[in-house]
């Protein structure tokens, strides 16, 4: 009888305990007017002097900023775009403010060489990485929206993005324009999934079925 009581109580644990093992992995987006992305705030660099700079703060929300050393910020072709380039250029880091956003987008103009996304949550979890498409190569030459967020609704601390292959002493830029990002004051309740109530239920029972048969 002990170790019914012991196994009842160990599968209950386990099923609830799995409820917060969970880990969330990096989604893309590619509408700008995916429901993900409602309320967002957008930035659009066109009130902003282009210049080399160390960081970059908008809104007191987003901040831009290089391992590497200072952003060589300048303006592209079209109105308002932002151009992180120069070289040696080894990142471009996106931090945002309080525990982080439920998703972040932006028009994607170029990247050279080709250029990846990676996601950080509050803790400084790696949530993973996601290649940017290659435009340069594809059909694609402006307008191609990018967007992000994650498959379990985590907060999004931070993101760099970062060239693949990189090599020193070569120039490498990206070419971004309308940045959005949903802030977590803008983030209604999430709603849990049907996988999550039923193992919530599953372990409800359990519980209930050990309480009556020893109890």
């Amino acid at each position: 009888m002990k170790f019914k009581m012991f196994t009842c109580c160990m599968l209950s644990v386990l099923v609830i305990g799995s409820l917060s093992t969970a880990f969330a992995a990096p989604v893309l987006i590619e509408d700008p007017n995916s429901p993900v992305l409602q309320g967002a705030t957008v930035i659009d660099f066109d009130s902003s002097p282009f210049e080399p700079r160390a960081s970059w703060t908008f809104n007191g929300e987003v901040t831009f900023s290089s391992a590497s050393g200072a952003l060589w910020v300048g303006e592209g072709e079209e109105d308002g775009e932002v151009v992180f380039g120069g070289y040696e250029l080894t990142d471009v880091r996106m931090d945002f403010s309080g525990p982080g956003v439920s998703a972040f987008g932006f028009y994607l103009y170029a990247a050279f060489p080709l250029w990846q996304v990676t996601l950080f949550g509050n803790t400084g979890n790696n949530i993973g990485s996601l290649a940017l498409p290659d435009i340069i190569d594809d059909a694609y030459t402006y307008d191609y929206y990018t967007a992000f967020t994650t498959d379990d609704g985590d907060l999004i601390s931070y993101a760099i993005l970062s060239p693949i292959n990189y090599q020193p002493d070569f120039i490498t830029e990206i070419i971004i324009d309308n940045v959005a990002y949903v802030s977590s004051n803008n983030i209604s309740t999430p709603v849990p999934e049907p996988g999550t109530l039923r193992l919530i239920g599953m372990g409800v029972i359990g519980l209930a079925g050990f309480k009556k048969r020893f109890f």
